[in-house]
């Protein structure tokens, strides 16, 4: 069977038209290195979840959460830090954005921090700046985060790459970014 040319442009049209759809669902990260996110970060921290809120700044709803801070790797010497995730319930109103990641209460993470003019404290690269802490029998406490599932561009070449897991001991992190900063290791 032979399709005239509009009816295949209408099927190529259709094909497009649902991959993009498919697209706005899902965020593109700019891949950050764990020595980006070590020299760009304003603070980096280990610390508790201790309660959250929802708030609206502009047009956006924030899921404000409230942590106490075990250690400290970068940064000026805090015990709290509140930290916004864009995403949130309040007044009925739900707004959700891809590639922001879910904090558990009474869970422990290392957080990459990064806090604008205005005072708004982030995770920088959304789930890319986020670390779980476990500690295992033997009492050795670890550090880890998944790859992303988000599309994710390289910023030197601007092609798309893979994203991939993160495991290390939290004495070998703290040298790590100990060395990255070019001092040596306090935490």
């Amino acid at each position: 069977m032979c399709f005239p040319k509009y009816a295949m442009r209408l099927v190529l049209s259709g094909i497009c038209l649902a991959w993009s759809m498919a697209q706005l669902g899902a965020a593109t990260l700019s891949r950050l290195t764990l020595d980006d996110m070590i020299n760009q970060s304003t603070s980096i921290v280990r610390a508790r979840i201790s309660g959250s809120y929802a708030a609206q700044r502009g047009q956006i709803i924030y899921t404000f959460y409230q942590a106490q801070v075990t250690g400290q790797w970068k940064g000026g010497t805090q015990f709290a830090v509140e930290i916004a995730v864009p995403g949130g319930t309040l007044d009925g109103a739900r707004q959700t954005f891809p590639g922001t990641p879910q904090l558990n209460e009474g869970k422990e993470y290392v957080f990459f921090l990064w806090t604008s003019k205005s005072g708004l404290t982030q995770i920088i690269g959304l789930t890319q700046g986020l670390f779980d802490v476990t500690v295992d029998s033997g009492g050795i406490s670890t550090v880890s985060r998944g790859a992303t599932s988000n599309s994710m561009l390289d910023p030197r070449t601007g092609q798309l790459v893979k994203d991939g897991p993160i495991q290390m001991q939290v004495k070998d992190f703290g040298v790590r970014i100990a060395t990255t900063l070019g001092k040596g290791a306090t935490n």
